[in-house]
């Protein structure tokens, strides 16, 4: 580290884009077929494949655990949303980042 400081400059015809990921938590209503099945806080259905990793593994087991035992419990999931420019526009990218049991 040399401690200068430095700005950095782009010419005003440069479009400068802002990566701003977004955490979203939504309630899990129905887990069936490898894909969870969410309700957002307006009521609104949106549907996720399970992760293929421990993560997908764990919600998947305790869902289907709890179902067999009369399903009293719930869980949330938190996903993160990333803007991703693409050639043909921008497209959200989204991954499930973790899962809890709801209170």
């Amino acid at each position: 580290m040399t401690h200068n400081k430095y700005v950095e400059m782009h010419p005003g015809s440069f479009t400068m884009y802002e990566y701003a990921p977004v955490r979203v938590e939504y309630e899990v209503a129905n887990i069936e077929d490898g894909m969870i099945s969410v309700v957002t806080q307006t009521g609104e259905e949106k549907i996720f494949k399970i992760p293929e990793n421990d993560l997908g593994t764990k919600l998947n087991a305790e869902f289907t655990h709890d179902l067999q035992n009369n399903g009293g419990l719930f869980w949330t999931i938190v996903v993160i949303y990333a803007p991703t420019k693409l050639d043909d526009g921008w497209k959200a990218v989204f991954c499930i980042e973790s899962y809890k049991l709801g209170k």
